[in-house]
């Protein structure tokens, strides 16, 4: 995430959502979903997609993807 929004990675944080952190726009969205696809050889859904506005959200969701390989 701190390579896609160009940032140190200290504002990485479990807190860290979407709304609330200028650099995390609708396209660095698509560019995020695009990265942890190919990282970690996973499909995010549409619905997944929209509901991954914050860190622990995202956890949750590629953790779910990684349990069910």
């Amino acid at each position: 995430m701190a390579g896609i929004f160009d940032v140190d990675e200290k504002l990485i944080t479990d807190h860290l959502k979407q709304n609330e952190f200028q650099q995390w726009d609708s396209l660095k969205h698509i560019s995020l979903i695009s990265a942890f696809e190919d990282e970690f050889d996973i499909t995010i859904e549409p619905e997944e997609i929209s509901a991954m506005t914050d860190f622990k959200s995202i956890v949750n969701i590629i953790n779910s993807k990684l349990a069910s390989k």
